[in-house]
């Protein structure tokens, strides 16, 4: 494109570019190669028997492929099962009789990688999953918006395996809500909703909290609406379980041996541009151990928004707990998930060491939740490393523009000073020149 451009210009200008037309020419080349297709992305639900479905995330390249599986079916908590094949042409195939079997041992094998001879194919050696398995209401008596204050008082549990769920796919997004006419905490408008939206290209969403993405990647947004709190303190929370099997090799009886860990970090920017005063990241990581490489990651900035339509003014605080391995909240996660059994096999889900970390919503005087009702947190999850976050075009010219022009100034300058020295200097020695008669 870039080459294309420049011929073009050339041609329309004589041979000549000025150097604005060249630097309007880098601005175009940057803006359209952040927005190029790079993979070839579908979306689709997959129905089974009965109110069953699944949302199918396929993102093809040249020389591999990515696999997004969502599921609530068994009933289970919302689980996202993520598969890298190094084959572009495969795809996820689920055999539904199987999956819904009563018998766990019969489930292993129900959703597996086929190539497009329907072929299965071996498990994917990067692999990883994440659970929104609880919802947790607490009162916050300190005012801190801390879960894990001892405190804190009334914590109540709500089991997202025990809600029910619908999917609809809408343009490139796909929307899992959850309710329950049973509970006094639900009425009709009230809802626990999943949002994903997996992407094409490089870029930033227009909405906050513009976190940049790419084309490995997808945009999960978690939405707590409507649903009646116990007390006028009462804040929420949200159990992520997350794990990394990678090459892990099951055998029977005995711990998972794996070449894969999952490390959670806190990283700071030092720039607020495209969410102010919001300076830092949380993010999970899924790593290779023999080269630190990593393998998917899920990330997020430490901010939640309490109304839909996400300003600065509605924006408060995501603090989230170091991932554990308390088993309370991951061994039944995970054993009675019939997307992973499909996959995994209910034996060695037995052996897979997930991890779990709380992200609470809130922070001080800021009403609890019941001042809106109303909770959105927005994350990434994708494969490779997250992308850099970086200075937009905008803010570069404006930097170049502020430290550029006094330099160009100062350099003028200089050289008229210099100039007018040695103008000055020549006259004075010509004045000086006594003429020989």
């Amino acid at each position: 494109m870039y080459e294309e451009m420049m011929r073009f210009l050339r041609f329309s200008t004589g041979g000549k570019i000025s150097v604005g037309i060249f630097f309007i020419l880098i601005v175009f080349t940057l803006n359209a190669e952040g927005t190029a297709t790079l993979r070839n992305v579908s979306l689709e639900r997959i129905d089974g028997p009965g109110n069953n479905s699944v949302v199918y995330i396929r993102s093809q390249a040249e020389v591999d492929c990515l696999h997004y599986v969502i599921s609530t079916v068994g009933p289970t908590s919302p689980t996202l099962l993520l598969l890298k094949s190094t084959s572009n042409t495969s795809r996820v195939h689920i055999s539904w009789d199987k999956l819904l079997h009563s018998n766990s041992s019969v489930v292993e094998g129900a959703v597996h990688l086929v190539d497009e001879n329907g072929k299965p194919l071996p498990k994917s050696p990067k692999t990883s999953f994440y659970i929104f398995d609880e919802l947790l209401e607490y009162e916050d008596l300190q005012n801190s918006s801390d879960i894990t204050d001892p405190k804190n008082k009334n914590l109540t549990r709500i089991r997202l395996n025990e809600l029910s769920w619908g999917i609809n796919v809408t343009g490139f997004t796909a929307v899992l809500q959850g309710t329950d006419n049973n509970s006094s905490k639900f009425t009709n408008t009230s809802r626990v909703e999943l949002r994903f939206t997996p992407f094409s290209t490089k870029g930033r969403r227009s909405v906050l909290p513009r976190m940049a993405h790419n084309e490995l990647s997808a945009d999960v947004e978690f939405i707590v609406d409507g649903i009646a709190a116990s007390r006028p303190s009462s804040r929420f929370a949200v159990i992520l379980v997350v794990a990394n099997p990678g090459n892990s090799s099951f055998l029977p009886s005995v711990k998972v041996t794996s070449d894969s860990v999952v490390e959670q970090v806190s990283k700071r920017i030092i720039d607020d541009e495209y969410a102010p005063t919001i300076f830092t990241f949380g993010q999970i990581f899924s790593k290779t151990k023999q080269n630190s490489a990593t393998n998917n990651f899920w990330q997020w900035r430490t901010v939640c928004y309490v109304m839909p339509h996400h300003t600065n003014d509605d924006a408060t605080d995501v603090k989230s707990t170091t991932l554990t391995g308390n088993q309370t909240y991951v061994a039944p996660a995970l054993l009675d998930n019939k997307l992973l059994q499909g996959y995994f096999g209910f034996s060695n889900l037995q052996l897979i060491e997930a991890r779990a970390t709380i992200a609470g919503f809130g922070k001080e005087d800021d009403g609890y939740y019941n001042a809106t009702a109303y909770i959105s947190w927005t994350s990434l999850v994708g494969f490779g490393t997250p992308p850099p976050e970086s200075f937009s075009i905008t803010v570069i010219s404006i930097l170049i523009a502020g430290v550029g022009i006094p330099i160009v100034i100062i350099l003028i300058g200089s050289v008229y000073l210099l100039k007018r020295r040695f103008c000055d200097e020549s006259r004075i020695r010509r004045s000086q020149y006594e003429p020989i008669e």
